[in-house]
């Protein structure tokens, strides 16, 4: 094999390699702490990085900790309060809009959540909390339909 079928073999191995690379949306903290490593272990020891430098990267990885603390603790705000939310539901007449679109009306008998979808159950059938429409209070407790 000549030396130029070998670079375009090379070439053509590392385009594809490259197409079928999916690249990240997001940088995290471990991906900044690497990139931070190799910036020291490149750097010239005659000319260190100034502190400055030091220090204003430092203050990105704290906010970027900070900041991925603060969105989880949101997630799990949102989470519980969606699910206390449904819980008022209970005992109430919900109506709510099936799969189809189609209005479906009942009395709540339950709620769950799997930490992402909080659910509530209606004649026996759960629909998910985001798509209530309306709620009153059920007058009759001995007939719970509308």
């Amino acid at each position: 094999m000549s030396t130029v079928e070998s670079i375009t073999s090379t070439v053509a191995d590392s385009s594809t390699t490259a197409a079928t690379r999916v690249p990240k949306q997001v940088l995290g903290q471990e991906d900044f702490l690497k990139l931070l490593a190799v910036q020291f272990a490149s750097q010239d020891p005659l000319k260190p990085m100034e502190d400055t430098a030091f220090i204003a990267q430092m203050a990105n990885f704290s906010a970027l900790d900070l900041q991925n603390s603060m969105s989880a603790s949101l997630a799990n705000l949102s989470s519980s309060q969606q699910l206390y939310g449904a819980q008022s539901l209970l005992g109430k007449i919900a109506e709510v809009l099936d799969t189809e679109g189609s209005p479906i009306s009942g009395l709540v008998t339950s709620v769950r959540t799997d930490g992402e979808n909080t659910m509530l159950t209606i004649n026996d059938r759960e629909y998910d909390f985001a798509s209530v429409r309306r709620v009153q209070l059920n007058d009759n407790p001995g007939n719970p339909q509308p």
